[in-house]
């Protein structure tokens, strides 16, 4: 008998812990996941417009309250904003937000594990973390959650407590059974008291006998018990999986399930139909940004300028019948529209783009005679390797169209290198280099949130590098004014694999 009642407050302990466990690691992932990456939170801790601030509050205070209706045991969520110095915080049915910003103002700190507190005389788990100016984090309320426990055990002396781990429980005489949370600094106690034991066991035998008078007609209740509560919930949930299969993505489960145990299951599958929404979603989108990042680089590619000088450059070599370059430059230009409009891969073999470098450099030499001079020290492996199309072109071009000085040869040097998994590119040259402001902005990638033209190309590189390859890729430079630059373009890269 003792034993029985050990293992059915085990059972409830078990089940209760994990239920508030999995609530705790809902809202942590929701405070995070809005913090990281909801545009009204966003909104809420940059902008200095009045008008956007209270529209995203508004939206804020909405979604959060969405989220505690989610919730079984969240009370409140909350974002302390410290340049402003307003909480923005949603509260459940009957809570009153007084009281926490009472209890925040006097213990604001960061707590990055859930934690017992009390908060006016009741009890809570609570969780602050902070990040900046910003904090944020969340109450759960134990009284009601303890309640909940209690209503699930039947027997009349059931003592439910939920206190730190290190705390110890009373000493009477009593079955206990606990819990400890993995992600608070909480166990739930539970306790029936021996007087239970022997009130039970003074009608254990007359129980016995009715039980084997009713036993055979219970066989047919127990079939409906089972279909009520196991094989109609089983049906529900291969339904929805069904559902999911034949592409209604649409479908959730509606009914709250009619065991713990079940409405965990009908929890699950809803997060998991959310979750694989969410994830074709986030694949449609990064097809989105290759295409517009293919876009841009066409865009970035086809320069007017360029073409109209290359234009007038054939206008000038007819006059002069110039056949001979007139054919190198036509053949260049070919070559180089070819490689943007009729290429169907995103990455090409280096060895393509090496033979449009060379050609591009003919066709430089002749617009700016006597000006310019190249040299190339190439790793024969790297032409095996495949780069997005005019990847190191585009560095090509930016000398021709910066570094070159007046009365000055301008000597240029490319030097690629395979070496452990890893391709460098080098362009240098000794031309005009650049002032030491922008030098530091691009090897802090600051480039990237700029809007002024002169880095759109390295912004373009620097995209499809980390698209391609990962955030392990980098471009580097260093330069002074009057002296050269050197550029740094690398990546890793398996040729094995490949």
């Amino acid at each position: 008998m003792e034993q029985q009642i050990r293992l059915s407050l085990q059972n409830a302990a078990d089940v209760y812990m994990d239920a508030l466990d999995k609530d705790m690691e809902r809202v942590d992932y929701y405070l995070y996941s809005s913090y990281i990456s909801n545009t009204d939170f966003v909104t809420l801790l940059n902008t200095k417009d009045e008008l956007q601030y209270q529209n995203a509050k508004y939206r804020c205070i909405r979604d959060m309250q969405d989220e505690i209706s989610l919730s079984l045991n969240c009370e409140l969520l909350f974002y302390y904003h410290g340049k402003r110095d307003e909480y923005i915080m949603s509260c459940g049915e009957g809570a009153k937000k007084e009281k926490f910003c009472s209890f925040l103002k006097e213990n604001m700190e960061n707590k990055p594990e859930w934690i017992i507190a009390q908060v006016k005389e009741k009890d809570y788990l609570v969780r602050i973390t902070k990040v900046g100016n910003v904090y944020y984090g969340a109450f759960i309320n134990i009284e009601d959650f303890v309640q909940r426990v209690s209503s699930s055990v039947n027997y009349e002396s059931v003592s439910v407590s939920m206190t730190k781990k290190q705390e110890e429980g009373g000493r009477e005489k009593a079955i206990i059974a606990s819990q400890e949370s993995i992600r608070a600094d909480a166990r739930l106690c539970v306790k029936v008291t021996t007087k239970e034991i022997v009130k039970m066991l003074s009608v254990w035998e007359w129980g016995m006998a009715v039980m084997a008078i009713l036993s055979i007609g219970m066989i047919p209740l127990l079939y409906m018990v089972l279909k009520k509560w196991v094989l109609s919930p089983l049906k529900e949930l291969n339904y929805a999986h069904h559902e999911l299969e034949i592409g209604n993505e649409g479908y959730r489960i509606e009914k709250e399930g009619n065991s713990l145990e079940f409405f965990e299951a009908y929890r699950s599958f809803n997060e998991m139909a959310d979750n694989i929404y969410s994830l074709k979603l986030e694949n449609m989108e990064k097809k989105l940004a290759a295409k517009q990042l293919a876009l841009n680089n066409l865009q970035l590619q086809i320069r007017p300028h360029f073409l109209l000088n290359t234009f007038n450059l054939m206008f000038n070599l007819a006059s002069e019948k110039d056949m001979e370059n007139i054919k190198e430059l036509v053949l260049y230009l070919s070559g180089y529209f070819r490689h943007i409009f009729h290429s169907g891969k995103e990455l090409e073999l280096f060895q393509k783009e090496l033979t449009l470098i060379e050609g591009y450099m003919k066709a430089a030499k002749l617009r700016y005679p006597g000006m310019l001079d190249i040299s190339y020290q190439i790793d024969p492996e790297v032409c095996l390797v495949r780069v997005p199309p005019l990847l190191i072109h585009n560095f090509i071009e930016n000398v021709v169209k910066h570094a070159l000085i007046k009365d000055r040869v301008i000597h240029i040097m490319l030097t690629a290198e395979y070496t452990n998994g890893e391709v460098n590119f080098v362009v240098s040259d000794n031309g005009a280099g650049m002032e030491e402001e922008k030098v530091r902005m691009i090897n802090e990638g600051k480039f990237m949130e700029n809007e002024e033209r002169i880095f759109v190309g390295l912004r373009n590189a620097a995209m499809r590098l980390r698209y391609f390859y990962g955030e392990t890729a980098y471009i580097r430079v260093e330069s002074e004014l009057n002296y050269g630059t050197v550029f740094t373009v690398a990546f890793p890269y398996d040729l094995e694999e490949e």
